[in-house]
């Protein structure tokens, strides 16, 4: 049996350029989509203040999202293999003890058999302003805020705080540990051992 994927259809940026202001085009694109609202829900009131509202934005983001596929479609693909290679390099084991074995387990590794100490590491520390200078490093600034959002958002959140119910041994001398650098590229978990500690009192 033969299967066939019909491509998906696309508005056309071509046809925006008929309009010479971007509150025409949005107007235009609105009416439209009143009208097919108006035609498939007969119950809804396309007059309705919110209702005005929400098609308009609407309209906005269809113009945004075909306008970006058209001419941004190398930079988006080039994000996303940046947001996919973060996500994935992250552990999914807990950091092995044992300074003989000190490789951390991601999925990284498991998709290119390659662990981070193999890749060189990069830093394209760029400002918002570079931004506009070219479109890579557009793609690198994006990258980067999505790479801060990672650590501050999300990441403290995989740690087990462990205290009084549970009872664990405390950090040794020996251990290895994950340095927090916040001068580090994007990407890297640097191991070390833990060469002193301190022990603070709680009340």
């Amino acid at each position: 049996m033969k299967t066939s994927i019909s491509p998906i259809k696309t508005l056309g940026v071509s046809r925006f350029e008929r309009f010479s202001k971007w509150s025409s085009l949005v107007r235009a694109i609105s009416l439209l989509k009143r009208k097919i609202v108006s035609n498939n829900r007969s119950k809804v009131d396309t007059k309705d203040t919110q209702t005005c509202v929400n098609i308009r934005k609407e309209a906005e983001a269809l113009v945004l999202r075909e306008t970006q596929s058209q001419y941004y479609s190398n930079e988006i693909d080039c994000l996303k293999s940046e947001v996919c290679c973060i996500v994935n390099s992250r552990p999914i084991i807990a950091v092995s003890s044992d300074h003989e074995s000190p490789t951390i387990l991601s999925p990284n590794t498991l998709l290119t058999q390659k662990i981070n100490s193999d890749i060189e590491p990069y830093n394209f520390d760029f400002s918002v302003k570079d931004m506009y200078k070219s479109q890579w490093k557009h793609v690198q600034v994006l990258a980067n805020q999505f790479w801060k959002q990672w650590n501050l958002q999300y990441l403290h959140n995989l740690q087990t705080r462990s205290k009084w119910p549970i009872e664990n041994r405390n950090l040794q001398i020996g251990d290895i540990v994950l340095m927090i650098d916040v001068s580090l590229p994007r990407n890297q978990w640097p191991t070390e051992l833990s060469m002193k500690y301190f022990l603070v009192k709680t009340d």
